[in-house]
């Protein structure tokens, strides 16, 4: 007994075993800093046993257990407390809490070492909380979205003190401007232009960790679009209106000296007839907008008619149907009506500012079209008309022309053997582009040829290319007009 007393009392006095060994000590190693917590961060803790040879320490049961954090180790997602052969190491995600949390090793004896220490050790990590960044407030009202009347007034924005932190990064919509700093700050909006608010908290000594929070701002106004009401014939007087937002101011003007319009009202006056374009200029507090509206005062005017959409010929032939077009302007063609007459044709369709005409009549005869136009102002003082003279173009029962289109030579036969001396000395050929002869066939020559009383020839060869009007005479009278192309 008096042995065993001083062994015991050096073995306690020294830490060693009988055999001078160290007592089994366990150690707990952090990943990163042990001093703190970043939350929500993940950091890894290890437990090591030292002085321990019995049995590989892995061999040993490990407990683990976390305050204010979650375990993520061997298929453990939010566990606190977790127990297991040869769990040395752990991945712990601490809380984002305002407060310190723990982590605790504990090593016991396993069936495959019954030998393992019984220890335990346990730290203690600040978790360097930030709080949650609230709502932002406007001249201390809280909101998620605003909306700000135009203009640059300015407004105080803020949000409530963010616990732990340190530092507060405002951001604002394109060209707006703010003082100050800190959770509390002056902003100065742009007149129009909206967007969003942004603030970001941080704390100095926890890199990279922040919380935020937005809010949206609209300018009720900004996207406002102006329209014109009202008629598009102005005949006497007529009252134009345009919408507009509260607060704004409308000025009314013309291109045109054909109506007077008061700059306040909108009320126009014709004065003359025409075309032209009313304006409200719409002054608002986010921006000065400006709306046109094209009109047509009083009865409609006209400038002429065209041929199948161009000038017309010289002549026109008998039986052939075009499309005859009123020359109006764009702005009344839809308001209009177009009354279209004639001598020597027939209307065979009015579809407005054109119509569809065929030539009758005879050689010799000449047609006439006309049209008229009214609107709900009134008629037009005079009408559009065009007078040509009819033609067989190359038809009817006195003569033949062949080939026609022709190259070289032109045919000209008449039904029967016609005495010659009834007949002009000539046939002429007209210019439909110049209207004048360009050439002259002789009798006489087409006789020296010897060819049948009832043709003549006509050398086209050198002519220039184009349309021509052949005139056949009788007893010096035109008793035929022929179209003649020459290619």
């Amino acid at each position: 007994m008096k042995y065993s007393f001083i062994i015991l009392i050096l073995t306690l006095i020294t830490g060693q075993t009988l055999f001078g060994q160290p007592n089994p000590t366990l150690v707990m190693d952090c990943g990163a800093d042990c001093s703190f917590a970043k939350p929500s961060g993940i950091e890894s803790y290890t437990a090591s046993i030292n002085y321990f040879s019995l049995c590989p320490v892995i061999q040993c049961t490990y407990k683990w257990t976390v305050t204010n954090g979650e375990i993520l180790t061997g298929g453990y997602n939010s566990a606190t407390t977790i127990t297991g052969v040869g769990i040395q190491t752990v991945n712990i995600r601490w809380n984002n809490v305002n407060a310190n949390g723990t982590v605790k090793v504990e090593t016991s004896a396993s069936s495959s070492c019954t030998n393992c220490p019984v220890r335990n050790v346990e730290r203690t990590i600040p978790i360097r909380y930030l709080g949650n960044v609230g709502s932002i407030q406007v001249n201390g009202t809280p909101y998620s979205n605003f909306d700000l009347s135009c203009g640059t007034t300015p407004i105080t924005v803020s949000v409530a003190p963010v616990t732990n932190a340190t530092n507060y990064a405002w951001s604002l919509p394109a060209n707006w401007s703010y003082s100050g700093s800190g959770n509390i700050i002056t902003v100065y909006p742009d007149v129009n232009t909206g967007g969003t608010i942004h603030v970001s908290a941080s704390r100095s000594d926890v890199n990279g960790l922040t919380t935020s929070s937005n809010m949206v701002i609209s300018r009720p106004g900004a996207d406002y679009i102006p329209s014109i009401s009202g008629s598009d014939l102005l005949c006497s007087n007529s009252t134009y209106v345009v919408n507009n937002p509260s607060g704004s101011s409308i000025s009314w003007s013309a291109n045109s000296s054909i109506l007077n319009i008061n700059s306040f009202t909108g009320q126009a006056t014709a004065v003359s007839n025409g075309s032209a374009i009313i304006t409200a200029t719409v002054t608002t507090p986010c921006s000065t907008y400006v709306a046109n509206k094209q009109i047509w005062v009083g009865p409609p005017l006209i400038s002429g008619l065209l041929y199948n959409g161009v000038e017309w010929p010289e002549e026109v032939c008998i039986g052939t149907t075009i499309n005859a077009k009123a020359e109006v302007p764009v702005a009344i063609a839809n308001s209009t009506i177009f009354n279209w007459s004639g001598t020597n044709v027939t209307v065979l369709s009015n579809l407005g500012d054109i119509a569809q005409i065929q030539f009758n009549g005879s050689v010799g005869q000449n047609a006439t079209v006309t049209v008229q136009v009214a609107n709900s102002c009134g008629t037009y003082a005079g009408n559009a008309s065009v007078f040509r003279a009819l033609s067989n173009c190359g038809g009817g029962t006195t003569t033949k022309t062949y080939p026609n289109p022709a190259n070289s030579e032109l045919i000209v036969e008449f039904d029967k053997d016609l005495n010659r001396s009834r007949l002009s000395k000539s046939i002429t050929l007209y210019s439909e582009k110049y209207s004048k002869v360009v050439k002259t066939a002789f009798l006489d020559a087409a006789a020296d040829e010897k060819l049948p009383g009832n043709i003549i020839k006509l050398n086209v060869e050198k002519l220039p290319r184009g349309v021509y009007y052949l005139h056949v005479f009788e007893n010096k009278i035109v008793i035929e007009k022929i179209r003649v192309v020459l290619e």
